[in-house]
């Protein structure tokens, strides 16, 4: 009934429009990969003939503006809508979700569409809570409460638990953008016995300008959030053990930002390191041509061997080699294809072997031309994938 996307052949075109509704209880943008992912895929879910609405809160930019800002092409059948909403970041002392959540349900109610997509925990199981009868609803899996390795006797993380299971039991389906998570979902403490489906994260960035060759310091790109976890800091690390290697930071908020820097400058590798703060989508590209080659540094615990990262999507459309940890998701983004050199996770002395690596223009060249092989999820073929999927519900 359900298959992954290498399974997938042309969809036949629908009979009927199918109407998507996805509230999203933020002010967008919001500058992280995920409200980049949602404005993207109901892009392409429009652009494959469906008619999708995506809500958001009031004081989001106009839709013109975030299309500029997400990097959207013009598609008749996707439409912005906001709601009130009361979040912090309106200068308020507190967030209250129930607003949005009302009148998202409210919403729902009164246009009656064919089906309802959710990603985030508090909304989901507001929602999945109060199903319309003639909606269906499809929940997406970006994160969960218990991750294999991680302690689940906590009473906050036993709680939550039970709130995932309870959200998940009520979905019509479910996706997930990793084997690795749902192999989670199917096994306990979870034991999903909703429909979990993988669909892999996609992208439509074209490859970069091929580089001929390294003159003077190899220089290497990291785009994406500077959290703990991202492994910006072991980055800053293995630096202090390479000669000949230059780093651009991209992204980050600005406190983490200012933190970076401070470390850099008690490393002593500040004139190895350029930081540029947030780039916008549309102009990553631009930035990234610059680059020999591209890092995702990711921790091995937590959330991150498990699930998608935006950023190894990205770095597989450019078509540049790729410095990322040996881990089963790693492995996923890349499948047998080359260009990708992999480190232990979390080991600075490692990761430092490996940028130190590509110093060889002889194994610079062989990753360089490897990488040109890599097999890229575009937007287009996802959306074929979650029409096959919301077509069988």
């Amino acid at each position: 009934m359900y298959n992954d996307i290498n399974d997938i052949t042309a969809n036949e075109a629908l009979k009927t429009i199918m109407r998507i509704l996805y509230p999203y209880n933020e002010i967008l943008p919001k500058k992280i990969a995920h409200d980049v992912y949602i404005a993207r895929n109901c892009a392409s879910l429009a652009a494959a003939g469906c008619s999708v609405e995506l809500l958001c809160g009031v004081g989001s930019l106009s839709p013109a503006e975030l299309a500029d800002h997400y990097n959207l092409e013009p598609v008749a059948g996707l439409s912005w809508k906001t709601l009130p909403i009361l979040r912090k970041n309106l200068g308020l002392p507190f967030t209250w979700n129930g607003l949005f959540f009302w009148g998202t349900q409210h919403y729902i109610r009164q246009t009656r569409p064919d089906c309802v997509v959710l990603s985030v925990l508090k909304q989901g199981a507001f929602q999945l809570s109060r199903k319309i009868p003639g909606v269906k609803y499809v929940y997406e899996v970006h994160e969960l409460a218990w991750y294999p390795g991680r302690e689940g006797t906590d009473a906050r993380v036993v709680e939550r638990i039970g709130v995932e299971r309870e959200m998940f039991s009520k979905a019509d389906v479910i996706t997930v953008t990793t084997a690795a998570l749902r192999d989670i979902l199917l096994s306990p403490p979870y034991s999903v016995r909703t429909p979990v489906v993988v669909v892999p994260l996609a992208v439509d960035m074209a490859p970069l300008p091929a580089v001929s060759g390294i003159s003077g310091d190899l220089e290497i790109m990291y785009v994406g959030q500077m959290y703990q976890g991202q492994g910006v800091e072991l980055l800053l690390d293995a630096l202090t053990l390479t000669c000949g290697v230059r780093l651009v930071l991209v992204g980050g908020k600005p406190e983490e930002v200012s933190d970076l820097k401070r470390l850099s400058a008690k490393l002593g590798i500040s004139e190895k390191v350029t930081f540029t703060g947030f780039i916008a989508p549309g102009k990553l590209s631009d930035v990234a041509a610059r680059c020999h080659a591209l890092v995702a540094p990711f921790s091995a615990t937590g959330r991150m061997p498990f699930v998608a990262h935006t950023k190894l999507g990205e770095y597989v459309a450019w078509q540049r080699p790729v410095i990322a940890p040996d881990l089963p998701v790693t492995r996923e983004h890349f499948a047998t294809s080359g260009g990708w050199i992999p480190f232990d996770a979390d080991n600075a002395h490692s990761l430092a072997t490996a940028m130190q690596s590509l110093k060889s223009a002889d194994n610079y060249r062989c990753h360089a031309e490897a990488c040109r092989s890599h097999h890229v999820v575009t937007w287009s073929m996802r959306s074929k994938m979650y029409l096959e999927i919301l077509n069988c519900l």
